[in-house]
């Protein structure tokens, strides 16, 4: 047949499926990758999850990686821990690297967002005081409680907003005052309800320490905000328009077939595989948007609780944005003034004049690992702004 449309001077057209293979010994990439994810190399936030796309109908979910590292020196440890004849090349051990980890700004702008200084960062603290307090017998359901919290409001509570409802945390009108009758409404849902049922029961746990009482009513606060906040930025939302990358929209399922072959799909297949041997180092990654299974029937155990304690704080324009200052809590610096200015003066005498607040924040937990009530990183900033305008410590 080809034959013959040649001879009547027609050119054939070949379908010829886009391949693309990579050769490369899979030891040797599953060792870098193990040195990648160690503790000395990596930090995973709590939480915090990254998809890794593999094609349009394939993805990798991982957790969140921070290089507490250099890039240079994460390959120095990856030298002196693998042989010359068993390591990748330097080319290829920096794309794993970067397809395992953070991009290299991505702290600066997401540490000051509403869901890392209203829900992450109250949570994290959470958990810390959970795993350091609660009773053995009691600590694993409180884990399932925490995990349940952060998934609810960060992926289920935007949809249960609407424009007028008879539910205090549902009605946008109610929330921002914006309603003709300021009426008292109740918390008449269940879910919206669970994370101040657990709150609840935390308090009665540990109602003989006015520390953590304290720490778990900031929580509370916090929370709150964070509701108000997504409150807000669905009213002042203008399109519905699906915010999902298109990037990858023309890939074919060949292609997706042919990207396993590649090393980086590899080093994201089995970066998955030893997260999950790993739960204890990578704790919680895997709380993301496929994972919704169920979560009526998880926030049910709410049912019966009656949230008397916080009835007050839902009234008409309970969700409009917090005063200046009263955001970020500002009295909570006071405490960690001295320990902010010392680091300060210490790195300005080593000549480190770019000190940021997220390492000023870590530092302060590293010193502090007993307190809860460590300051955000937007006072920090703004302690260090003081500190660089006054001219309190000379530059030599």
């Amino acid at each position: 047949k080809d034959w013959r449309e040649l001879e009547t001077g027609k050119t054939l057209q070949l379908d010829v499926a886009k391949r693309s293979y990579q050769q490369f010994d899979l030891a040797k990439v599953e060792a870098a990758v193990e040195i990648i994810l160690s503790s000395k190399c990596v930090e995973h936030k709590v939480w915090e999850s990254k998809e890794v796309k593999m094609g349009q109908n394939d993805r990798v979910l991982l957790p969140l990686l921070h290089k507490v590292l250099e890039p240079k020196d994460i390959w120095r440890v990856y030298q002196a821990q693998i042989s010359s004849e068993n390591q990748v090349s330097k080319s290829s051990f920096y794309k794993i690297l970067r397809l395992l980890t953070a991009e290299e700004n991505y702290g600066l702008s997401s540490s000051e967002s509403p869901l890392h200084t209203q829900l992450y960062e109250p949570m994290r603290n959470l958990l810390r005081m959970v795993v350091g307090h609660v009773r053995a017998e009691a600590l694993e359901g409180y884990l399932q409680y925490l995990d349940t919290m952060v998934l609810f409001l960060r992926e289920v509570y935007p949809s249960h907003l609407v424009q007028d409802d008879e539910c205090a945390t549902h009605s946008i009108n109610h929330a921002l005052g914006l309603a003709e009758e300021k009426k008292i409404m109740e918390l008449s849902c269940v879910s919206c309800n669970f994370p101040f049922y657990v709150l609840g029961l935390l308090t009665k746990e540990f109602g003989d320490r006015p520390d953590l009482l304290s720490f778990i009513e900031s929580v509370r606060t916090k929370i709150r905000r964070f509701m108000g906040q997504q409150i807000r930025s669905k009213h002042s939302r203008r399109s519905t328009s699906s915010k999902q990358s298109t990037n990858s929209s023309d890939m074919s399922l060949q292609e997706d077939e042919n990207r396993s072959k590649h090393l980086s799909s590899h080093a994201a297949r089995y970066a998955a595989k030893y997260c999950e041997l790993n739960q204890s180092q990578f704790q919680f990654y895997q709380t993301a948007r496929n994972n919704l299974t169920n979560m009526t029937g998880k926030t049910q155990v709410a049912e019966s609780y009656t949230a008397e304690e916080i009835k007050d704080d839902f009234g008409s324009g309970w969700g409009k944005r917090p005063t200046r200052g009263v955001q970020y809590q500002s009295e909570s610096i006071a405490d960690f003034v001295d320990d902010i200015r010392e680091i300060f003066e210490h790195d300005i005498l080593n000549k480190i004049v770019r000190t940021s607040a997220p390492e000023i924040y870590d530092k302060l937990r590293y010193k502090h690992p007993d307190r809860f009530d460590h300051p955000p990183h937007a006072i920090i900033r703004r302690e260090l702004i003081q500190l660089f305008n006054n001219e309190k410590v000379p530059i030599s």
